[in-house]
């Protein structure tokens, strides 16, 4: 049986050629002369904030159940993610927060996240764990790829190997090598079509949580309204800051409450442009992009807020790897 922390390696380092669709099938095109954008900014405002990453005594963590789900409720989260180490944690029945059933699944590569999961696998292999995720139409996310491989991490290859899952932890507020960002441009610059997910990995409520989470645009605060816009990218990712985006034909533009530096990252992880001390930002499409996120770093503190990627089809072009 694999531990937590440590994984054994199987022959998964032969990347196969895998296709991609011009753009995912849920998003609405807004085209203009020159291109198409492929945005997943829905009308509805962000207004859920959630946790998708969070551990109970039930695995590894130092919390009851109850206490964990109630902390965060005190902390003005709308949902919760229990995501206890190989089981499904059942609901606490703590009332006015939505409680999602989870997993971290420890694979013979990295950790991956499910979320709305009901249902456990024996499988190891990575690709057959998102396969189950995605027949209980859960999320299927890839944990903390910047940890080191050898404690449940995920190089570039195996990443590779394994597509699939809707999500990557782009921020994994415990412990050391917190941020994936670096993972995440990789996959969407190989065409990949790829949310980039915040979360606490909480263990310790006392210590750990309310350092990184989601803030969902939905109709509703319901389990599978939830758990379609997590899939369809309907959210962004904080570690403090707010964020609104508001996509146009020729132009997009990002607002914050708090005077922050905004980056504009493009196709190979480029920063495009960079604007300090501001409260809002546009950037105008060329058309060359690729996909373009925007990211908002608070001034007082630097903490991040994250996009998700808005896809660009040029004229004449193809997005497909």
């Amino acid at each position: 049986m694999l531990g937590w922390g440590l994984k054994r390696r199987v022959n998964y380092l032969f990347v196969p050629e895998v296709s991609f669709p011009d753009c995912p099938p849920d998003l609405q095109p807004i085209r203009s002369d020159r291109f198409t954008i492929y945005s997943p900014y829905p009308e509805e405002d962000f207004q859920f904030k959630g946790q998708i990453h969070c551990h109970t005594q039930a695995s590894d963590g130092n919390d009851a159940p109850q206490e964990v789900v109630e902390a965060y409720r005190s902390l003005g989260y709308h949902f919760v993610v229990v995501t206890d180490h190989d089981l499904i944690t059942k609901d606490s029945g703590v009332p006015e927060i939505l409680f999602i059933p989870g997993v971290e699944k420890s694979s013979s590569l990295g950790h991956i996240l499910g979320i709305g999961v009901e249902s456990q696998t024996d499988e190891v292999q990575p690709d057959k764990i998102i396969d189950h995720i995605q027949k209980e139409r859960g999320v299927a996310i890839y944990a903390h790829p910047n940890r080191w491989p050898l404690f449940s991490g995920w190089t570039l290859r195996e990443l590779l190997s394994v597509p699939g899952a809707y999500g990557i932890e782009a921020i994994n507020s415990r412990g050391w090598r917190t941020n994936s960002e670096n993972k995440w441009d990789a996959l969407l610059t190989r065409g990949y079509r790829i949310w980039g997910m915040a979360g606490d990995d909480c263990h310790s409520i006392a210590r750990e949580a309310n350092r990184a989470w989601v803030v969902v645009a939905a109709p509703d605060l319901q389990k599978e309204s939830i758990i379609a816009a997590l899939g369809n990218g309907h959210f962004y990712s904080t570690e403090g800051p707010d964020l609104s985006v508001k996509v146009y034909p020729h132009k997009i533009v990002v607002s914050t409450s708090a005077e922050a530096t905004i980056e504009w990252i493009t196709k190979g992880g480029v920063k495009r442009r960079v604007t300090r001390r501001v409260k809002e930002d546009s950037y105008f499409i060329e058309g060359d992009e690729g996909y373009i996120r925007a990211v908002v770093i608070r001034k007082s503190d630097k903490k991040r807020a994250l996009g998700q990627p808005i896809f660009i089809k040029g004229a004449g072009t193809s997005s497909e790897n």
